[in-house]
């Protein structure tokens, strides 16, 4: 499966140079192991990371893991609920949407076209053998990395960031739905949210080397 499997790291290289060139380098015959090793790369440098230091123990907590990864005032919007491991899935997908539309818009849209993007992966899976427990191992690491990148709070989040990329690509509909109304908890998340800022291709070849 093309998730899987990393493309060669000097076409990789070869590729996000062109794009910063402002160039469109992908075609029909582009290694497709290349490209998705160049997507999961952009989200690993993403300035800020797809979701802000503000909103990310919001986000593991949500889908079930312990307060203790959150700062007093982010503990303080969740119930007693999102921190056990032992909630149904409905609160958790609920907790999860209340977080994701907390977001600000740039990455609100970018979450968004991501896990539509997995989820169209999942309808061949019985070709791609990629289910979303497959791309949750793929992608939890990209998606929801340390807002510091530090290797130590990745390793103690990496389980809650699996679970929660697994109800992102589950449950994609429900949670960018606008048709039913957003939690009380929600309005408190939304004035959680940072300053906007922009999404643009930062690639830092050396910090990207120093993780290959």
């Amino acid at each position: 499966p093309a998730d899987r499997i990393a493309g060669a790291h000097s076409e990789v290289s070869s590729l996000r140079d062109a794009l910063n060139r402002g160039e469109w380098p992908i075609s029909d015959i582009t290694d497709i192991h290349a490209v998705c090793d160049l997507i999961k790369s952009w989200f690993r440098v993403l300035p800020g990371g797809l979701f802000p230091s503000e909103t990310y123990g919001s986000i593991l907590s949500a889908a079930g893991k312990s307060h203790s990864c959150l700062r007093p005032f982010q503990a303080a919007v969740l119930t007693a609920a999102p921190g056990r491991d032992d909630i149904d899935l409905g609160t958790r997908v609920a907790n999860v949407r209340d977080i994701v539309h907390a977001l600000p818009p740039a990455n609100f849209e970018l979450l968004k076209r991501i896990v539509e993007h997995l989820e169209k992966v999942t309808d061949y899976e019985e070709s791609n053998q990629m289910t979303a427990e497959s791309l949750s191992t793929v992608f939890a690491p990209n998606l929801l990395r340390s807002t510091n990148n530090d290797f130590g709070t990745f390793f103690s989040n990496m389980a809650a960031g699996h679970r929660v990329t697994k109800i992102l690509i589950s449950h994609v509909r429900t949670l960018l739905s606008l048709s039913q109304g957003l939690s009380p908890r929600a309005a408190a998340l939304t004035r959680l949210r940072p300053r906007q800022f922009h999404i643009i291709f930062h690639a830092d070849a050396e910090h990207e080397h120093e993780h290959d």
